[in-house]
């Protein structure tokens, strides 16, 4: 599978129940090729290190390469169409009064692992 598109700005997102349990991950970013535009991807299924400073993130049909240390939010899962809308997820993360895990979150887990099966 070719990537499909380079994401620079991005974030990984766990999308959340009510009780807190991650229902599903996606990935958001800003195409590196078209910076006034989104990427909100489906479900992400796998990341594995690209290289010192990217990731590729599987999803079930595409394959998108992430640059950068991105960022981590856990937002609740009626958060999704402000997402789908393009609303930044940092802004969205505030609305919800939900605070963003450190810069490099992805990348401190893959330096312990490599490959993050979801």
């Amino acid at each position: 599978m070719d990537v499909k598109v380079t994401l620079t700005s991005w974030a990984l997102i766990e999308l959340c129940t009510s009780t807190g349990e991650a229902a599903e991950l996606v990935v958001y970013g800003t195409p590196s090729k078209a910076p006034d535009e989104f990427v909100l991807t489906s479900a992400v299924d796998l990341i594995e290190q690209d290289g010192e400073d990217s990731a590729l993130v599987t999803t079930r049909n595409s394959l998108y390469r992430v640059v950068g240390p991105g960022r981590h939010y856990r937002l609740p899962l009626v958060a999704l169409p402000l997402l789908r809308e393009g609303q930044d997820p940092g802004e969205v993360a505030k609305r919800y009064n939900r605070e963003k895990r450190e810069p490099g979150y992805v990348k401190q887990a893959l330096s312990r692992r490599k490959r993050l099966k979801f």
